[in-house]
């Protein structure tokens, strides 16, 4: 036998759940408007919408939601988002420090991830996260070189009295040179 709960959310929940799954419907169906001399964040979950990125660094944010009464967008620095008659609410920011960069959308106050971006764990919560790239740097860029491998051995602990799991990271070609030494981290 399945017992249920009544949930009951108040004035404020409910009229957070409205608005939320509202900018959600909305982000999923609004056409891209892609700035001019700007590019989409490679964090976004479609490729070409917002937010995006321009050259200076300055970053563009957009959300529908046509029944909220204040959107902001916390990134590090709260910036208050304006409502065109659309009820697309956009901010474009000063120029962010190059990174991976944490941030939310406040609607009415709540705290809420933004629906075109994908999500991260990293700030006590799942967040939406955005990576301004630094000119001439492509450190996190994968290239066209050889690759190791991160593999995964399990192994019984003198020190603790149980099997534990590790991973282990082992360079391109360390099977073919069983001779090599390798330093060890």
């Amino acid at each position: 036998m399945i017992k249920s709960k009544k949930i009951t959310l108040g004035k404020q929940g409910s009229l957070f759940l409205i608005l939320y799954f509202t900018a959600v419907q909305g982000a999923f169906s609004q056409a891209s408007v892609i700035p001019a001399g700007s590019v989409p964040a490679p964090t976004n979950i479609r490729p070409n919408d917002c937010p995006c990125i321009f050259k200076d660094r300055r970053v563009y944010f957009r959300v529908t939601a046509p029944d909220a009464g204040k959107v902001q967008v916390d990134l590090g620095k709260v910036y208050d988002m304006q409502k065109d008659e659309k009820g697309i609410w956009s901010v474009i920011t000063d120029p962010q420090d190059p990174g991976f960069h944490y941030y939310s959308l406040i609607i009415n106050g709540f705290r809420v991830s933004d629906p075109a971006s994908e999500s991260f764990y990293g700030t006590g919560r799942m967040s939406s996260a955005i990576d301004i790239p630094e000119e001439g740097v492509n450190f996190y860029a994968v290239k066209d070189v050889p690759h190791g491998e991160i593999r995964n051995r399990v192994y019984f602990s003198k020190t603790t009295g149980t099997w534990r799991s590790i991973n282990i990271y082992t360079p391109p070609g360390y099977d073919k040179s069983l001779n090599e030494k390798y330093p060890v981290l």
